[in-house]
């Protein structure tokens, strides 16, 4: 899941795809995209993603794909091309999750890119960090001598409330419409 700060009809413009791609707008229903927590690994099937403007975060569009890196890739490029914040995040249920993962991802254009994340992938915990130190980081997480406690659910909501985002009920409610994109052939 992402945060970007952009108005949700400039994005739409910025991201017209080709006949590819099916677009609709209707309510917000993250379950038309993926049912969490089980996001499908790997790029066998078609992507999908939708976008909305929460109810909480006016200004902010938030993305939702059906992989389970978020399709990264898109959001990264979203930053970097067309210099906007995007502030990519992944969240994991240790008690589900058969390879959890937590990332907090934040690009400012093409000046900024700091990569903060803390996984396990089936051996030992992994933690990483890359990029410039933000105002909203406590850098005594890092530090932490159990890696899974470096960066974790509650850090990203911490570092989340600090830069101004409640990820709350009311971020999954749109007053508007969302836009759903998915890709129909390859």
């Amino acid at each position: 899941m992402s945060t970007i700060k952009e108005d949700i009809h400039r994005l739409y413009e910025l991201n017209k795809v080709d006949t590819d791609w099916e677009i609709k707008s209707e309510k917000l229903d993250i379950e038309i995209v993926a049912s969490p927590p089980e996001i499908p690994a790997g790029g066998a099937h078609f992507p999908k993603f939708v976008i909305w403007t929460p109810n909480n975060l006016d200004g902010w569009v938030a993305f939702f794909a059906n992989y389970q890196d978020g399709l990264h890739t898109t959001k990264w490029n979203l930053a970097k091309r067309y210099n906007r914040l995007v502030i990519d995040l992944t969240f994991s249920n240790k008690k589900l999750a058969v390879y959890p993962a937590y990332f907090f991802q934040y690009y400012e254009g093409s000046d900024i890119e700091r990569i903060i994340y803390s996984m396990n992938d089936g051996g030992p915990w992994k933690f990483y960090e890359t990029g410039q130190v933000q105002d909203f980081e406590n850098l005594k997480h890092y530090s932490k001598r159990i890696k899974n406690k470096r960066m974790n659910n509650d850090i990203i909501l911490e570092y989340l409330s600090k830069i101004g985002i409640s990820i709350d009920n009311s971020f999954f409610q749109s007053e508007m419409d969302a836009i759903y994109f998915e890709r129909t052939k390859w």
